[in-house]
């Protein structure tokens, strides 16, 4: 079978155990480390350093902005790392427009706007975070003529997906797939091309199949595609393997 990839993960929160037993399956297995702050950044670099298939991510997440008194040193210091460690994707980036984090939306927006520029200016792909934010998401991605962005764990109905899928964005399948009772879910699933769905499993924060391992969540995951677009495992794993490569911009640089 072809190899897995994990769209997103959050690699430095997995715990030391997890981490061991990943080193004897990354020949079969990708993963992209996604960061949250500013915080987060130099100990992902280290941490996905010391593994050929893992791939570190950068960004600031919208529920970790709080003001605007470290923006322009953040957007400084991100753009250094950007090319001091020849990073290839931005994320976890994006706007959360649900209650608790209304306080914070014109904070988030310059974030979201700043770090959406530089990916522009360098060339960057983009792993997004959205909710309850599609027509602000889907604007500044337009308006900025992003061509690679993968819409993190999209939690809108398969009509909301439409214009990121006609943009040739990736929409990340997650564990909230194995709920047989999310029919929206499994609507989007049904109706999305295969093409434009990549798999996620947001470890170590996810609810359903936290009981499985990474590759166990990973291979139920396409084993739920498969049977909901009914196509064989091979060609969901195969699919979403080259799409996540692909949109990641990985496929434009040489692998080490």
């Amino acid at each position: 079978m072809p190899k897995l990839f994990d769209t997103h993960c959050h690699f430095i929160d997995f715990d030391i155990d997890t981490i061991t037993s990943l080193t004897s399956l990354l020949s079969n297995i990708e993963l992209l480390s996604v960061s949250k702050s500013p915080s987060d950044w130099s100990p992902n670099i280290d941490l996905c350093s010391h593994y050929q298939n893992i791939y570190p991510a950068l960004g600031v997440h919208p529920w970790y902005v709080h003001d605007l008194n470290s923006f322009e040193n953040d957007l400084m210091r991100l753009d250094e790392l950007v090319n001091s460690e020849h990073i290839r994707i931005l994320g976890e980036i994006g706007l959360d427009f649900a209650a608790e984090y209304l306080l914070t939306r014109s904070i988030q927006e310059r974030y979201f706007a700043a770090q959406v520029e530089l990916s522009v200016r360098k060339g960057l792909s983009l792993s997004i975070h959205c909710r309850k934010a599609f027509d602000a998401v889907l604007s500044e991605l337009k308006g900025n003529n992003i061509e690679r962005a993968v819409m993190h764990g999209f939690s809108g109905s398969h009509e909301q997906a439409k214009p990121f899928v006609d943009m040739g964005y990736k929409l990340g399948i997650g564990s909230q797939i194995l709920n047989l009772q999310s029919t929206k879910y499994e609507k989007l699933v049904k109706y999305a091309p295969l093409d434009s769905l990549v798999l996620e499993t947001d470890a170590p924060y996810v609810k359903v199949g936290a009981d499985m391992s990474l590759v166990q969540r990973l291979q139920a995951i396409s084993e739920r595609i498969a049977a909901i677009k009914m196509v064989s495992l091979e060609e969901v794993v195969s699919t979403t393997y080259n799409s996540a490569r692909l949109i990641l911009g990985l496929n434009y640089h040489d692998v080490e």
